[in-house]
């Protein structure tokens, strides 16, 4: 089966809802504020293709490879990027809560700033990407490998990195309150000036090999840098969720 070729084509602002572009190539097209809510991308193939600024909640990109394509400003809630190969591909500013990338293969890629509320990410490969400033609550971040991303001042409240591979990883001034860290890896990780009030399931040796200063908040809301044997590993309380905080206000 041939499969369908479109090079250089303006479609900005074009109202394109539901359309079907599976197993498509698309090179250089210019997709900037059209209207694709429920548009499926899926198992197709983006290069040097500008998305900026689209509404598309709900867009399904399974399988999909994207290279050089930027989301920036793109509305993207509860989208489908799962199984996807990304690379150097810019989704600053980004609305992607709710968002799924299990399994995909992301490098060289931005998200710094982006809503990523809840977006699930397990299983998922990460290597040199940006999320510094992003929005990553209750992301769900487990069974990853991750190396040299940059999660600078990120919001990782209840996020969960349950058996990741985090290497050489940037966390610093992140809030990580209530993050679930059981089985992860967290090899020369940087957690100065990073928020870990709260934070479960850390262990000495984890912490052991993970930077941190005078700066850190470790689990027990101590000031860092972390001794081993000093028991700041083990929060003093649970931190609660954004639903569970609304749960206790209504009762």
């Amino acid at each position: 089966m041939t499969r369908r070729v479109l090079e250089r084509l303006n479609l900005e602002g074009a109202l394109l809802a539901g359309t079907d572009y599976a197993e498509a190539i698309l090179e250089r097209i210019v997709f900037d504020s059209a209207e694709l809510a429920g548009a499926v991308f899926s198992d197709s193939s983006l290069t040097d293709t500008s998305l900026r600024a689209i509404q598309a909640p709900g867009v399904r990109f399974q399988g999909a490879t994207l290279a050089r394509t930027t989301f920036a400003g793109a509305r993207l809630a509860d989208a489908a990027f799962h199984q996807c190969r990304i690379t150097e591909c810019h989704f600053t500013d980004t609305d992607l809560t709710g968002a799924s990338f299990h399994g995909a293969h992301i490098q060289f890629s931005r998200f710094d700033r982006s809503e990523l509320m809840r977006a699930r990410f397990s299983g998922s490969r990460l290597q040199n990407c940006d999320f510094g400033r992003a929005n990553l609550e209750e992301a769900r971040l487990g069974q990853m490998k991750l190396r040299y991303a940059h999660f600078t001042n990120a919001n990782l409240i209840n996020a969960d990195f349950r058996g990741s591979t985090i290497h050489l990883c940037d966390f610093y001034g992140a809030v990580l309150r209530g993050a679930q860290f059981l089985g992860a890896d967290l090899t020369s990780v940087d957690f100065r000036k990073a928020d870990l009030e709260g934070a479960r399931d850390l262990t000495q040796t984890q912490l052991g090999r993970a930077l941190t200063d005078e700066t850190t908040v470790l689990p027990n809301g101590t000031r860092g840098p972390y001794m081993r044997r000093s028991g700041a590993e083990r929060p003093i309380y649970h931190w609660l969720s954004t639903e569970e905080d609304a749960e206790g206000v209504s009762s």
